[in-house]
């Protein structure tokens, strides 16, 4: 009932509910999402469920890391999309090995990207663009290092410590097609000093970029 623009301006009313647990090794979360649409041209994916469980374990030689989420998508059957309801699973093991030291630090690290799809109601105009079951397989290195430099320095008669910290980050990920997988949550993220050290420019599952590339900040 509020009268702000930006509230009165949405088209689609979230309705949403959630549970979370934290361990010390697994992190597990299940979600149940859907929207009330009041512009009857846009209609959003709804997660009914999701499900997350993560775990990550320390050793005294590195780190491991795994990922994985199962998620129900639904759309309205009056929705245009091409793929009206669908469930894809992802999992991303990961081994890292961090080398750190007091004037800086090395992790290489070392993973698997591995999703599936089942759709289940595909569009018959769109039948030809999509497949009823798919997967995708992507290994995935990436080598994280940075320095630091510090200095006493004064101005105007005032002590200072200038800090240099030069980080360079390096990711490689082949070149796989994934035309015929569903687009469910996913977009381009948006350039910035975070984005600019991640192994994948997307958010969301559904598409892993390619890559072999170097990220240089020289200081702050």
């Amino acid at each position: 009932l509020s009268t702000h623009i930006i509230t009165t301006s949405k088209v689609n009313l979230l309705q949403q509910a959630n549970i979370n647990y934290s361990g010390n090794v697994w992190q597990f979360g299940a979600l149940a999402q859907k929207y009330q649409t009041l512009d009857k041209a846009s209609y959003p994916y709804q997660r009914m469920p999701q499900f997350t469980l993560n775990g990550s374990q320390e050793w005294d030689w590195g780190v491991g890391r795994i990922q994985n989420q199962l998620t129900r998508f639904e759309s309205d059957p009056n929705s245009t999309l091409g793929v009206k309801a669908g469930t894809r699973f992802s999992t991303y093991p990961s081994i890292s090995m961090p080398i750190t030291r007091p004037y800086g630090y090395l992790t290489p690290k070392v993973g698997v990207n591995y999703t599936s799809y089942n759709l289940d109601n595909i569009d018959p105009l769109y039948s030809s663009a999509y497949d009823k079951t798919a997967d995708r397989t992507l290994p995935i290195f990436s080598l994280d290092s940075g320095l630091f430099f510090e200095r006493d320095t004064s101005i105007v008669s005032r002590s200072y410590t200038q800090t240099l910290e030069p980080r360079l980050f390096y990711v490689y990920i082949p070149y796989q097609d994934q035309s015929r997988l569903p687009v469910f949550d996913t977009g381009l993220a948006d350039l910035n000093m975070g984005t600019l050290f991640a192994e994948n420019q997307y958010t969301g599952g559904d598409r892993v970029n390619n890559a072999n590339q170097l990220s240089i900040v020289t200081g702050k």
